[in-house]
């Protein structure tokens, strides 16, 4: 795709990959050429970015909505600003406006991942479509505002006038307008840290996950110089470089590894813990590959795993039996893994994650589906392994556990959340924080001291058949602690003989409330039979879960290593 960039004033145009180009073929050449290119964009006075031919014959309605106009190379003329309400009328008025969008934003560039420093770094990036032009700015507009009308509900059957394809390309519009704000010298004078690095590394995998690229390593590299700028000097990358430098003779799983280990090194476990659930790990490519690497060259199936791991839930000990339906809302966000525990060793050749933490042996395991949905097993299970003493505290436990999976799931697993008034209505004046919590409760045959029968109405035909829809396909399961169930649900394959793993800055003391305060979320991790040197056990990472952790006073250390 040519992109051709202004140099100098005389508009003496360089085109990129045609006049001027990589070898592909060479892969130290690349390796060095790599690092030039957010200079090369961030030094031009323009940057024209090419989407090719207009050849849409709508696209005259279409242009100016977006910015453009006819494109008049030596006296370029001024393009006004976007009138958002024209937007809305043709968008939902004109069949033929909104095929021409469809045209427009489904045109390969939206979907690459090199081009993305285009408009990161260009101080005048020029958006061309055939002879047609339209600054940065007033192209974003234009995009912001259709998208504007599609979110507000102004465009009537919105879902099906507008494709996943002109969605996603709307979004990669937004989100690079936003990504400028800090890869672009003349935007932001505000310095970053190789620490920082690292996080916005994490957070551009994320944010463009789509972009595609053909070779896998380039998923890293293509994102090197955005994660810190242009207007930062060089040493202040050499972390980053050092630890992971581009380097095409390299496999990119290695590369994938590298720079796990180096973000992890540098305080982010919590955040490349995330992308493992989030994209997949290594480890189900290829059997000798780490399993707590992120499959970076894949495109995440998961939408956000913070909502889960960055929360801790203080709760009153159950043994007293005086839960308030507010025990939902008692949550307090923190990072999972804060511990300097946390650490990266050499072991078979490669890269380990060393850990240390508490362990539970999970012992029964059942697949949440349409036949046996989470809610029945947990009851079932209830009925069989509580004993009457025990019965109460451990209903309590499920209803929490439920209700917090109900509540967070949808956010992590893309799915619809479900709606309170749906299922839950109140008939008097009082208010009710947790309808869903009552639910739940009622559900599981507990007592409600907050609202009696006849003040509300609750639809558990709607209300299962909602949880049930949530809670599909995840695995439930229970394990032992001093003689007593504790139960859990788990977004991974677990099987009997797997353990939950939370690491010491997951389980430690609020000193607030003088007691434990677990995360809400822990590991799922799998024994390998392996001896190692330094006689840790030695697991595989599997997935991740929320389990009602032990009421533990000094909970047993021990030493983990993920391969």
């Amino acid at each position: 795709m040519p992109v051709c960039v202004d140099v100098s004033s005389i508009a003496l145009t360089v085109l990129i990959g045609g006049t001027v180009c990589i070898n592909q073929s060479e892969n130290q050449e690349k390796s060095q050429q790599v690092h030039t290119m957010d200079r090369i964009y961030s030094q031009a006075r323009k940057v024209r970015i090419w989407l090719g031919p207009a050849t849409d014959e709508g696209f005259n309605t279409t242009g100016p909505s977006f910015g453009f106009s006819r494109w008049n190379y030596k006296d370029a003329r001024q393009v006004h600003g976007i009138d958002r309400t024209h937007i809305g009328y043709l968008a939902a008025n004109t069949t033929s406006f909104r095929q021409s969008v469809e045209d427009l934003l489904s045109r390969a560039w939206f979907t690459r991942r090199w081009v993305l420093q285009e408009v990161a770094f260009a101080r005048v990036p020029i958006v061309h479509c055939g002879h047609h032009e339209a600054p940065w700015k007033q192209f974003y507009q234009g995009a912001a505002g259709y998208l504007c009308y599609h979110a507000t509900g102004k465009l009537e059957h919105a879902d099906s006038r507008m494709s996943g394809t002109v969605m996603r390309a709307l979004g990669l519009i937004s989100h690079l307008s936003d990504t400028r704000e800090y890869t672009n010298p003349g935007l932001s004078g505000t310095v970053y840290s190789d620490s920082v690095a690292f996080a916005n590394m994490l957070g551009l995998l994320k944010r463009y996950h789509r972009a595609n690229c053909t070779d896998d390593r380039d998923r890293l590299y293509a994102l090197y110089g955005m994660s810190l700028g242009t207007r930062i000097h060089r040493k202040h990358q050499t972390k980053l470089i050092i630890s992971c430098p581009v380097d095409y003779s390299t496999h990119y799983a290695d590369a994938y590894t590298n720079f796990a280990a180096a973000a992890i090194e540098s305080g982010y476990i919590d955040k490349v813990l995330q992308h493992v659930f989030e994209f997949g790990s290594l480890n189900r490519e290829r059997d000798s590959w780490p399993s707590w690497v992120p499959s970076w060259n894949k495109k995440k199936t998961w939408y956000d795993a913070k909502d889960v791991f960055t929360y801790r839930v203080r709760r009153p000990k159950l043994l007293s039996i005086i839960l308030d339906y507010h025990i939902v809302d008692q949550c307090v966000g923190r990072e999972l893994f804060t511990t300097d525990d946390v650490r990266t060793i050499n072991l078979y050749g490669t890269k380990a994650l060393h850990l240390r933490g508490c362990i539970n042996r999970i012992g029964d395991v059942q697949l949440s589906a349409d036949d046996m949905d989470a809610i029945t097993h947990l009851q079932i299970t209830l009925s069989r392994r509580c004993i009457d003493q025990q019965s109460l505290i451990c209903r309590y436990k499920v209803a929490w556990l439920v209700t917090n999976a109900l509540l967070r799931m949808p956010g992590v697993l893309a799915r619809k959340r479900l709606k309170q008034n749906d299922f839950f209505t109140l008939r008097t004046s009082k208010t009710c924080n947790s309808g869903l919590w009552i639910a739940v409760k009622k559900i599981l045959g507990l007592p409600w001291d907050e609202l009696t029968e006849d003040e509300f109405d609750l639809k558990e035909d709607v209300f299962l058949r909602e949880a049930r829809r949530i809670l599909k396909d995840l695995y439930v399961f229970s394990y032992e602690y001093d003689g007593s169930p504790e139960f859990g649900i788990a977004m991974a394959e677990v099987r009997a003989g797997d353990f939950v793993l939370r690491t010491t800055g997951a389980i430690t003391l609020d000193t607030e409330v003088g007691s434990l305060t677990p995360s809400l979320s822990g590991l799922i991790i799998r024994p390998c039979h392996q001896s190692t040197s330094t006689g840790h056990g030695t697991f595989r990472l599997v997935g991740w879960c929320i389990d009602y952790y032990p009421d533990v006073t000094e909970p047993e250390i021990v030493d983990v290593v993920l391969v």
